[in-house]
């Protein structure tokens, strides 16, 4: 499959797993949704993209510890993505 032409304008990435499909609020930890994130993140190597990541977490605010795991493993997640 060719990379998208697109990725040479890609400024920013905002990243986020689901499971559903559309109009599905349901947003797991990254990598265990059904996004295929390990090609998205094949194609941003391929593209050499440079630019930022915005990781989202969706968690209400009574639930930080839950929310700061979450952040942690989505870091985690990219990281290895990326190598």
């Amino acid at each position: 499959m060719k990379d998208p032409l697109s990725m040479s304008r890609v400024i920013h990435m905002h990243v986020k797993d689901q499971v559903g499909g559309r109009g599905v609020e349901k947003f797991p930890p990254l990598g265990e949704g059904e996004v295929n994130l390990a090609r998205v993140f094949e194609i941003v190597r391929r593209s050499r993209f440079v630019g930022p990541f915005c990781l989202e977490i969706e968690f209400a605010t009574a639930y930080l510890r839950k929310r700061d795991e979450e952040r942690k493993s989505g870091f985690e997640f990219i990281k290895n993505q990326l190598n």
